[in-house]
C-alpha cells in the first residue's frame, strides 16, 4: 500500500516533498521507494552523470528533534546578500532557495559560501518576495528558515 501521494502540477525543475507515513514501514532491513506516475506527460530522472542529477533527501522527524540548533539568517529583510549563522557549528552541504509556492530558485554549496562558520548567500540575482531556506549539514539533518528580499 501506498505510504504517501502526491498530486498537482508537476514541472522542469521542481523539488516534490512527499511526508511518509511511517507506522507503514516496517522497522529494519532495506526500503525501497518507487515513484508511480499516473496521469500527464512523461517523468524522466537526470542520470549521476549529468549536472542536473537528482537527490533525494530523508529527514525523520526524530533526527530532527535530536538536532535542535537555531539558525539564524541577517540581515532579513535582505537586498544584497543575507548570512546564515547557526548557535552551534554546522557544516552545511547545501543550501537552497524556494518561493512560497515551492519552486527551487537557486542552490549555493556549502563550502562554496562557507566563511568563518558563517554561510554568506549573494542573492543579487533573486526579486524581491517572500522565500523559505532549507540547508543540509553533512550529516543529513536540515535547517529551514523564512527570508525576505527587498530591492
Amino acid at each position: 500500500s501506498a505510504i504517501a501521494s502526491i498530486s498537482g502540477s508537476h514541472s522542469l525543475g521542481q523539488t516534490k516533498t512527499w511526508n511518509l507515513d511511517a507506522s507503514q514501514i516496517a522497522g529494519g532491513g532495506f526500503i525501497t521507494l518507487m515513484v508511480k506516475h499516473s496521469t500527464g506527460n512523461d517523468v524522466a530522472f537526470a542520470s549521476d552523470e549529468t549536472n542536473l542529477a537528482p537527490e533525494l533527501i530523508i529527514t525523520t522527524v526524530s533526527s530532527q528533534l535530536r538536532r535542535f540548533n537555531l539558525l539564524s539568517v541577517t540581515p532579513n529583510p535582505a537586498s544584497t546578500s543575507t548570512t546564515l549563522r547557526f548557535e552551534e557549528p554546522v557544516e552545511l552541504r547545501m543550501i537552497q532557495v524556494f518561493d512560497v509556492m515551492g519552486r527551487l530558485i537557486t542552490t549555493y554549496d556549502g563550502v562554496n559560501v562557507s566563511n568563518g562558520g558563517a554561510y554568506v548567500l549573494d542573492i543579487n540575482s533573486i526579486s524581491a518576495g517572500t522565500y523559505f531556506i532549507r540547508s543540509y549539514d553533512n550529516d543529513g539533518f536540515s535547517y529551514q528558515k523564512q527570508m525576505v528580499i527587498e530591492k
